[in-house]
């Protein structure tokens, strides 16, 4: 278990976002409260701050650590709305 103390960069961060992947179903709410980031497959949160919808191919660079999710949303790959 990592505590608070072990997880600066964590501090006071709180959101949620619907990560959706279309081309197999997926869906998943992910909420972070300070240092815990927790996520629950297959329910959307009815209140989030940030929906993401990308196609699950197009999560394998990000993945392999070769781009961030940021850079292929502003790439165009995927969409970001916040409703």
């Amino acid at each position: 278990m990592v505590g608070q103390e072990d997880s600066p960069p964590a501090h006071g961060m709180v959101f949620t976002i619907n990560f959706m992947i279309p081309a197999i179903n997926q869906r998943l709410a992910v909420e972070m409260s300070m240092p815990t980031l927790g996520n629950i497959e297959g329910f959307l949160s009815e209140n989030p701050d940030v929906i993401i919808s990308i196609n699950s191919g197009d999560l394998d660079l990000p993945i392999m650590s070769q781009a961030t999710l940021d850079r292929q949303l502003r790439a165009g790959i995927g969409a970001a709305s916040n409703k």
